[in-house]
């Protein structure tokens, strides 16, 4: 188990932050921490660093209390600290140093190099624009220590359309290399693409957590049929229960997480072969909306 949490609670100035958080996170998942400005995420995050304790209830890390293992770590917060200063090469050298960490000239060229900073790497980081800044954190946050985990705060905060496309592909990679990664974000979008898991906290709670895969998101499925048999298929709809949404001569739209296999064989058993199946996945921003929208 690389994070464990029960009944987790932090109050600050008699209002509670975080309110009965229980959540397991394995090794090898990417789990993305889903809520608005505000709904406790960023609290979460400091808990599993310690740089704050809880005000009830448990967390483990790496089956250790918190804090303890944070030489295994890579924490990118919403403004992590450069020295304006200094050139990218440098930032990157006192982050190392800060890990008790060694790296060599030619390791640093090869972070500048994935990093898109190659040509600009000896000069003063305040010249850089917000989003050459950001990719540096980040390879300050991932480059400059072995990781097991990666904690990423906002990370696309500055990063314009290809700086996230590159966020994207360079989380990809971390994990074919078995890095471990927690990503919280008010953003759906910025997790889409990569998470494995997810949290959705609102007003310091867990309302809904899940697998974001081909099911999760499942919302409507589109059924081309032939118009004789339209009755056919609604009524083997009707007897499992499944919601249809809509319906036209020759399509029946339903709602459901049923897998395409499933429903196949749902039709197929009854004597029935559609002409084409369309799925309509929901984005996490969908799902999102629904269940917090009795809360705004």
């Amino acid at each position: 188990m690389l994070l464990y949490t029960e009944k987790l609670v932090k109050i600050y100035k008699n209002k509670k932050a975080l309110d009965d958080i229980s959540i397991s996170i394995e090794s090898g998942q990417c789990y993305g921490i889903l809520g608005k400005n505000g709904a406790g995420k960023s609290t979460f995050i400091k808990l599993i660093l310690g740089l704050i304790f809880p005000s009830g209830g448990t967390i483990k890390i790496f089956q250790k209390e918190a804090g303890k293992c944070n030489n295994k770590i890579g924490y990118l917060s919403e403004d992590i600290t450069l020295y304006p200063h200094l050139s990218a090469k440098d930032n990157l050298l006192v982050s190392a140093y800060s890990a008790n960490s060694s790296i060599t000239d030619n390791y640093i060229e090869k972070c500048l190099s994935k990093l898109s900073l190659e040509k600009v790497g000896s000069k003063p980081v305040k010249s850089f624009s917000l989003g050459m800044k950001r990719r540096l954190q980040l390879g300050m946050a991932t480059m400059t220590k072995p990781l097991e985990l990666l904690i990423l705060d906002e990370p696309t905060n500055g990063l314009d359309v290809n700086g996230c496309l590159w966020l994207r592909d360079y989380l990809s990679q971390l994990k074919l290399q078995g890095v471990s990664i927690i990503m919280a974000s008010h953003s759906m979008t910025d997790l889409e693409a990569c998470i494995t898991h997810y949290a959705i906290f609102d007003k310091g709670k867990v309302i809904h957590s899940g697998i974001w895969n081909e099911t999760e998101g499942i919302s409507n499925i589109c059924i081309d049929i032939l118009p004789q048999d339209k009755e056919a298929y609604t009524n083997v709809l009707a007897k499992n229960e499944i919601k249809i949404n809509s319906t036209t001569e020759n399509k029946i739209q339903v709602e459901s997480s049923i897998l395409y296999k499933d429903i196949l064989q749902l039709f197929t058993s009854n004597g029935l072969f559609p002409e084409n199946i369309v799925y309509k996945k929901r984005s996490l921003e969908e799902i999102f909306i629904k269940l917090t929208e009795g809360n705004r």
